[in-house]
């Protein structure tokens, strides 16, 4: 199931312009909240990174 915030998609779209090519994941990982950015291509996906955040931890507690 998918959750949908207009808040956090105004805050990433912002990020367009910066990243035009770059997407973000939100993912829980051992029970803490991380994203991860990527760049999308048409043979494959590149994570750049795996960043915890308190804040995305703080928003997804408990979902």
């Amino acid at each position: 199931m998918y959750r949908w915030n207009e808040e956090k998609n105004a805050l990433l779209l912002s990020h367009i312009e910066k990243y035009p090519n770059q997407y973000i994941y939100v993912i829980a990982l051992k029970g803490y909240i991380h994203y991860v950015p990527y760049l999308k291509d048409v043979d494959y996906i590149f994570l750049k990174n795996i960043i915890p955040s308190r804040k995305l931890n703080k928003q997804y507690k408990g979902v």
